[in-house]
């Protein structure tokens, strides 16, 4: 299968009938230095919950899901087994990706996921992590590792790093047959300031090389927040006190 942009039809009819815009996402994968492949998506808006859970699709329309549908062979560098997320304006996204690197050499994948959004004052990032689990096929061993300067885990704001998660140099790595091992970074859980400024779109990237013929699955998440000032938090404070005094009285 030779790399080029999938042609399909995005997204379920009545699901883009009743879309924001700002739910257009893009979803990428490149091996080495190729030309990226750019995936189309498949998307299902909550009503409740106005989030959305997407999944990208192969040139057929089929779910690039788990024991339903793969994307790539030998000749792609890269067999993907799973590619999905959820988005939603809060603004936070998140992807789900399983690949196998089919090929005898190890290969280098830069996946990209981002989330165009309307425009959205941020200052801080929080609730932002990213697992790694290896997984050795045939040779007794499997590695994952950052590729310099950049970490596994790439956060960005208008296509810019805001947050870097397993940091370079970062390996997840096991060695005996068919072997499994998993890392995690949740250092970017806790409130962190960033920016400050006007985001219109925020996005995960993940590269990172694998052995040869070996797995690897990746959960993300990155999300952006307005960080509350101080004059909000002694504003919060003095209210707090003031109804605290008059219960007292």
């Amino acid at each position: 299968m030779s790399k080029r942009s999938l042609i399909v039809l995005a997204a379920f009819g009545l699901c883009l009938a009743g879309a924001s815009p700002s739910f257009a996402t893009g979803i990428s994968v490149q091996v080495g230095d190729a030309t990226a492949t750019d995936f189309a998506y498949q998307t299902y808006t909550d009503p409740d919950s106005g989030i959305s859970s997407w999944y990208a699709v192969d040139e057929n329309g089929d779910p690039i899901l788990p024991g339903v549908a793969s994307w790539g062979d030998v000749a792609d560098g890269v067999t993907i087994t799973g590619l999905s997320g959820f988005i939603k304006e809060d603004p936070y996204v998140t992807s789900v990706i399983g690949l196998i690197n089919p090929t005898g050499i190890t290969q280098t994948y830069t996946i990209v996921v981002s989330l165009p959004i309307s425009s959205f004052y941020y200052n801080a990032t929080i609730a932002s992590s990213v697992g790694v689990t290896v997984t050795d096929t045939t040779s007794g061993a499997v590695t994952a590792s950052s590729v310099s300067p950049a970490g596994i885990y790439t956060g960005t704001v208008n296509g810019a790093p805001v947050l870097t998660l397993l940091p370079h140099p970062t390996s997840v790595t096991c060695a005996s047959l068919g072997c499994s091992t998993t890392t995690s970074d949740n250092s970017g859980l806790p409130l962190l300031a960033a920016g400050p400024g006007s985001a219109t779109a925020i996005g995960i990237t993940l590269k990172f090389t694998l052995s040869a013929f070996d797995q690897v699955g990746i959960t993300s998440r990155f999300e952006i927040v307005p960080e509350p000032t101080a004059g909000v938090l002694l504003g919060a404070g003095l209210l707090t006190l003031a109804m605290s005094r008059r219960r007292a009285a």
